[in-house]
């Protein structure tokens, strides 16, 4: 990227094919590890955004990281994806990374609605992480993605940008706490 200490591996749409190829192949759930521990001395951090699904490219993912955060939109999809992702979670933690950690829930796309409250209600009470600064709805973030810009870069004084500054904040306190 035009942003000094950021890089950005995007995601294609070949990787439909991935769950194929990768069926056949030995240690099929550390294929994305193996190729991760490859830049361990380039970067502190590597985010990878999966879908909430039991799909070898999420297997992948969690099998290669620390942490995990679940991010979720309050209504009822949101809380039966989190529980789905719960699940994953446990059967990830018993067979493949035993040390994998949840550093938490985040709210995305939060308004502060009725029928949202009712269903953060539920899913703070129900689900025992801690629940990350909420990161609100606004087209601010399409735009940024639309114009391959970081939202710092596209909008430094929005509030969008301040949610996702929190966020950053709070994570970086739970890994350096470790």
């Amino acid at each position: 990227t035009n942003s000094k200490n950021l890089s950005l591996a995007p995601s294609h749409l070949s990787l439909d094919d991935a769950d194929t190829y990768l069926f056949s192949t030995i240690s099929r759930e550390f294929i994305l590890s193996h190729e991760l521990s490859k830049l361990k001395d380039c970067y502190d951090f590597v985010f990878i955004d999966c879908p909430p699904s039991k799909n070898i490219l999420t297997i992948n993912a969690l099998a290669a990281t620390d942490y995990c955060v679940l991010p979720f939109i309050s209504n009822e999809f949101g809380l039966d994806s989190l529980r789905s992702m719960a699940e994953v979670i446990t059967e990830i933690r018993t067979k493949i990374r035993s040390d994998l950690k949840i550093a938490g829930l985040l709210p995305s796309i939060k308004a502060n609605t009725k029928v949202q409250n009712i269903y953060y209600d539920a899913i703070v009470k129900e689900l025992p992480y801690e629940v990350l600064p909420p990161v609100r709805r606004t087209t601010i973030v399409d735009e940024s993605l639309n114009f391959h810009q970081p939202l710092i870069e596209c909008a430094p004084d929005e509030g969008v940008t301040k949610d996702f500054e929190a966020v950053t904040k709070r994570l970086l306190e739970i890994v350096e706490k470790e």
